[in-house]
């Protein structure tokens, strides 16, 4: 338990040294970088941010929500631009014409 302890602490003090430069713009780029790359403690981050300055909390909410957008389109745009090719050199055609199927 206290290695689970340790590296929360670690991985918190972490964020907090990368985000704390960025200011409010941190919530922005997290989010993008959650929504679109790696699968990150949003909320928890987004929180912190908020009890700090309540406030300014509708600016975060907004930070946040255009992060997330912003990080979605670029997913959205990778998958649509090269996704059917990636799927097509990766399923069996039969899977990938199941699959397609299901979709429309």
């Amino acid at each position: 338990m206290d290695k689970i302890k340790h590296f929360f602490h670690a991985y918190s003090q972490w964020i907090k040294a990368v985000l704390a430069p960025l200011g409010p713009w941190g919530v922005f780029a997290f989010a993008v970088v959650d929504a679109s790359f790696l699968g990150m403690p949003l909320d928890a981050i987004f929180v912190a941010y908020v009890y700090h300055d309540r406030p300014h909390f509708l600016f975060y909410v907004l930070l946040a929500a255009a992060g997330s957008s912003l990080g979605s389109i670029v997913l959205y745009v990778v998958g649509y631009t090269g996704g059917e090719v990636l799927l097509r050199k990766r399923l069996s055609p039969e899977r990938f014409e199941k699959i397609h199927s299901s979709f429309d």
